[in-house]
Formats: structure tokens, sequence, C-alpha cells
């Protein structure tokens, strides 16, 4: 008799394709199409099926071969994903099945995707995506999201105001979350135990941040 865990074959990534007509199909006015792909967006979500996330950024990041609510509900479905699968389950207090790797994609594209892209209703979804993501991995895994928002918010960045604004808005979305985290302590890799410094005098200069934070909205109303 062969052994079950020789029989067990590995989990296949959601391909993007797949998730793309899913999504499509979601928004559909038939019930026949709109049902099950609604069904099938949910099973994923559960499942923390990998490739899922990655899948739905690259479809966000398609500004210009994919029409804008459909990239709307992909950063969307996104978001609440991260609310569920990223975290913790009560029980067991382990992670889910979304892989590393996958994970530190999306930390990488979302922060660049907010600050670029032409629809204000995409990259408001994508900021508050990136404030799910800090509830789970700011500071251990994310130490340098507070650094890159201030950059591209500050008064000498290159960024057009309206960028700057959104990098203003998703600090904002990223505080109002951070007041209500509780932070778990966890052994660190050697390299995030030396980045810890900077995510220290970060929250060692919150009160600095939200004086310029008063300040550069009071210059945003003016103009």
């Amino acid at each position: 008799m062969a052994d079950p865990q020789q029989q067990a074959m590995p989990v296949q990534p959601v391909p993007v394709e797949q998730v793309l007509r899913t999504i499509r199909a979601a928004m559909s006015h038939m019930p026949e199409q709109r049902v099950p792909a609604e069904a099938a967006i949910r099973s994923w979500e559960a499942d923390a099926a990998p490739g899922f996330l990655h899948s739905l950024m690259l479809i966000v990041q398609q500004q210009a071969a994919i029409d804008e609510p459909t990239r709307l509900l992909a950063v969307v479905i996104a978001k609440n994903t991260v609310g569920s699968s990223w975290r913790k389950t009560l029980g067991t207090r382990e992670w889910s099945r979304v892989p590393d790797e996958e994970k530190s994609a999306v930390r990488s594209a979302v922060i660049q995707l907010m600050l670029s892209d032409p629809s204000d209703r995409v990259a408001l979804q994508l900021g508050l995506l990136a404030s799910n993501i800090c509830a789970f991995d700011f500071p251990s895994r994310w130490p340098d999201v507070l650094h890159h928002l201030l950059t591209a918010a500050d008064w000498s960045s290159p960024f057009a105001p309206q960028f700057k604004l959104r990098a203003l808005r998703s600090l904002k979305h990223i505080f109002r979350g951070l007041l209500t985290k509780r932070f778990v302590a966890e052994p660190l890799p050697q390299q995030q135990q030396q980045q810890q410094g900077g995510a220290a005098a970060a929250a060692m200069g919150m009160a600095s941040i939200t004086s310029r934070l008063a300040a550069e909205r009071q210059l945003y109303r003016q103009q």
C-alpha cells in the first residue's frame, strides 16, 4: 500500500488568467455566472490559496489593459483576503498558507502601485490594503513602510501633490490601525533584528510625524 504522504500532490498556485475570468464573471448580471464566481472567490480567500494574492496584484497592475471596475474589484478582494488570510488563527496561532515570498511580493508592490495608479478609487483601496498588511507585518516584517510613505509625502519629493496626498492618507489609515494593534513578541531573523532600530526610531518620532501630517493637510486645503 502506498504511503499517503507520497500520494499527496503539491498545491498549485492559482493562475492569474483564472482569477481574472472569475472576477469578471462575479461582476456579471447573470446569476448563473455570478454565483459560482463569487463562491470560487470566497473559497480562495478562506483557503489562503497560494498565488491568489499575487494574481490579484498583477490584475491591479495592468492599468492600460484591464478596465478600472475590474481592477477595483481585484484590489478590494485583496484587501479583504489580507484581513483574513494573513492573521494567525485564534486556535493555533499559525500563519495561513500564503507563502512568505508571496507576502513579500505584495508588500513590495502595494505602495508603488498606490503612488502610480491613475485611478483615485483604486489607489484608495491600495492604501487600505497597505494598512491591513501593517496590522500583521509591521514592524517585524515591514519595518520600512513608514519611511517609504513619509519620503513620498515630503515637501521635496518628486511626486505630484495628488500622489503626496495619497501617501498622507495611507499613513493616516496605518496609524489608525496601529492604535488597536496588539503587538506580539516573536523571534526575528538577524537582519530583521538589525532593522528594529529604524522601527523604534519611527515610533519615538510619532509626535513629530503627526504634526507634520497636520501641516501638509493644511497645505493641500489651501491649494
